[in-house]
């Protein structure tokens, strides 16, 4: 019994070592595991802040790049406004110079046309009083004779009147080269939309039917009206009535020639609706230049003796 109490006992003493190195064991694991964990986290916060780092120089790298790259498009963007308002400037300059050359071409020209109008004028009254001359000459002999004075005034005096005006309805050399002008001036403004250079020109400071202020510009431009050869109107009845009063106004019986004015009735009342310019007559066709043609500067032709034309001033 004494031998069996002692062994029990010696197996509890020995059984308390192993529990207490067990314990002991698992303390070591215990404090070994927390400083694992302990180390862990460290490299985890260690490697965390390299990543911060190498994110923050990209994002400055990448900041820098930008603000680079928009420096050098403003950059790019200013030298493109300097170059451009150069070239504007010098656009602006050849404008200048462009317009400058068309009023130096046009004074020329204006001086060339008044130059030959101005000719044609003198050469127009030299022959009028030529003309003139002989009818009083040939006035006197009738005078003179016998009775038959009365009869052959009446027959003589208008053949020559005829004669001294338009010769059988032929315009003479003045009428043509003033034409010729005339309808030069007016050919070249073919494709004129809305008339503004007319109508300004002759004073309205508003959009109103410029096919009269048109022929009246065009004979300015050709030196027509300072010499007293074409009227300024703006009202087609006005130019007729003057063409009528200066004996030179013709029916649509005739052939017209370059540069006489034509006239049209498009109703048939009496009362003129619309001028233009002839700019010639062949085969059978009368070919005109006429402003406000549908708000247009245009060409255009009709037949000879077409019941719409009223006749012709020169």
């Amino acid at each position: 019994m004494k031998k069996d109490k002692v062994a029990r006992i010696k197996m509890r003493k020995r059984f308390a070592r192993i529990k207490s190195k067990e314990k002991l064991l698992q303390q070591q694991r215990r404090k070994k595991h927390i400083k694992l964990t302990a180390g862990s986290d460290t490299v985890n916060q260690t490697q965390n802040k390299n990543e911060n780092e190498k994110e923050g120089a990209v994002s400055y790298a990448e900041d820098r790049l930008i603000a680079g790259e928009k420096q050098s498009f403003m950059s790019a963007g200013t030298q493109l406004k300097q170059k451009s308002e150069k070239l504007r400037k010098k656009q602006a300059q050849i404008s200048a110079v462009q317009r400058k050359n068309r009023n130096v071409n046009r004074s020329y020209q204006r001086s060339i046309f008044r130059r030959r109008g101005e000719t044609a004028a003198q050469q127009g009254v030299k022959r009028a009083k030529q003309t003139a001359k002989r009818i009083k000459n040939a006035f006197e002999m009738l005078i003179a004779s016998s009775g038959l004075v009365i009869g052959i005034i009446v027959v003589i005096i208008p053949i020559c009147a005829a004669a001294a005006l338009w010769g059988d309805n032929d315009i003479d050399e003045a009428a043509s080269e003033e034409g010729a002008a005339l309808v030069m001036i007016a050919s070249s403004q073919i494709g004129n939309e809305g008339g503004e250079l007319y109508w300004r020109w002759y004073g309205f400071s508003s959009h109103v039917d410029w096919c009269a202020v048109f022929v009246s510009w065009c004979a300015e431009q050709a030196g027509l009206l300072d010499d007293g050869s074409m009227p300024k109107f703006a009202v087609c009845d006005d130019g007729i009535r003057w063409f009528i009063e200066n004996g030179r106004w013709f029916n649509r019986s005739i052939e017209p020639q370059p540069g006489m004015v034509i006239f049209f009735d498009w109703n048939g009342d009496g009362r003129s609706d619309h001028v233009g310019i002839v700019e010639k007559c062949e085969d059978g066709l009368i070919y005109t230049i006429e402003g406000n043609s549908n708000d247009v500067c245009m060409e255009k032709w009709y037949a000879e003796g077409d019941k719409v034309i009223m006749g012709y001033g020169v």
